[in-house]
């Protein structure tokens, strides 16, 4: 389960906290405002979080999800505002 990246909004970088139970498999995908996969992370079990530089990105808004052994569990938003 994953909780709000924080900041939010943010530059450059951003962080995912989340919960992934032992023995689970576990992906985070991140989608652009269009609904174009930008990025997939493969999570660790345990309580952790995700850091994710954004250098490359343009400002604006994306989604991301949390797949727990390929169900798709949740979506979120997160806003790239860049200086």
């Amino acid at each position: 389960m994953s909780r709000e990246n924080y900041p939010n909004p943010f530059n450059n970088t951003t962080i995912i906290p989340y919960i992934l139970p032992e023995g689970s498999n576990g992906m985070i995908r991140i989608y652009d405002v269009n609904g174009k996969q930008i990025g997939s992370y493969n999570l660790m079990e345990g309580i952790n979080q995700l850091q994710i530089s954004t250098n490359t990105w343009n400002s604006g808004v994306y989604t991301y999800s949390m797949d727990i052994d390929g169900m798709e569990m949740e979506h979120r938003k997160m806003v790239l505002i860049k200086e």
